[in-house]
């Protein structure tokens, strides 16, 4: 649909969205590695800590993410960029560990703003991720099952990309309940982002994503491909500073975000 034309950055709010989510791949520096941040001896809580390694086409080296999952909070580390997606404090948060630098906005207008489409508009179909069967797959220990979704995507009026993406899920990693509603949350906007559409997963966590996109009416050789792969599953009880905007960072206001935007109250109905 026409509703976000995500590549003209033509619109401040579509602006807005692009730079607070493909800031983390685009302006981290290339084939950094993401570590996570030193330990304190403060309140910890149960998490899942998943590295995966990301290939995309035209690029030679690869990056290393690092995911950083507990019961209400995520973190992504890539880089020098850390993102706080903090569905119990309600916080949206970019730090430039560089820089000493962040910008924020609370959690629930970001999620607003992936989901925004022009007036108008009718609800997008649903998509739907389909289990392509066959044998279980180990990745990072854990055994996957292979699911497919196809869609087209406009990326401007009247130009649109086919897109199809393969997961690798694991059911086995017995995650809290209120951990799995976190990771089903954020992956919602997300998938917002990348189909402009709600999209149905199967339960459990991709280990392994395979994305290829091609402009409608180009042939094989415009093809643009993506795999994030997981190489390590760890269960770790991290500390909760982690999902903290650090003493001595100093907040920046741009476009990216709603200048002077504050937390807003903590959504209460997110299981802890």
């Amino acid at each position: 649909m026409a509703g976000r034309a995500v590549l003209t950055g033509a619109n401040t709010r579509i602006r807005r969205v692009v730079n607070m989510l493909v800031f983390v791949l685009a302006c981290a520096p290339r084939a950094a590695i993401g570590e996570t941040p030193p330990a304190d001896s403060g309140p910890r809580v149960p998490g899942i800590v998943l590295r995966e390694v990301h290939t995309s086409s035209g690029v030679l080296e690869a990056d290393t993410l690092v995911t950083i999952l507990t019961p209400g909070r995520m973190l992504v580390i890539y880089g020098d960029v850390h993102t706080i997606l903090d569905v119990t404090g309600n916080r949206f948060a970019l730090l430039e560990t560089a820089t000493a630098t962040y910008r924020s906005i609370p959690f629930t207008e970001w999620e607003k703003e992936v989901r925004w489409s022009l007036e108008g508009q009718g609800p997008p179909d649903t998509l739907r991720f389909e289990p392509m069967g066959g044998e279980a797959v180990p990745i990072a220990g854990q055994p996957c099952w292979r699911y497919h979704v196809y869609a087209r995507h406009e990326v401007y009026p009247g130009e649109f990309v086919s897109i199809e993406q393969e997961i690798w899920v694991t059911r086995d990693l017995a995650l809290a309940p209120g951990a799995v509603a976190t990771s089903r949350r954020v992956q919602e906007s997300l998938d917002w982002i990348g189909f402009d559409a709600p999209v149905v997963r199967p339960e459990g966590v991709a280990l392994r994503t395979t994305i290829r996109r091609r402009p409608e009416g180009a042939g094989m050789s415009a093809d643009e491909f993506e795999v994030n792969e997981a190489i390590t599953v760890d269960r770790l009880d991290v500390p909760a500073a982690w999902f903290e905007i650090p003493a001595g960072y100093t907040r920046v206001q741009d476009e990216a975000m709603d200048p002077g935007a504050e937390p807003a109250p903590a959504d209460t109905s997110q299981p802890r």
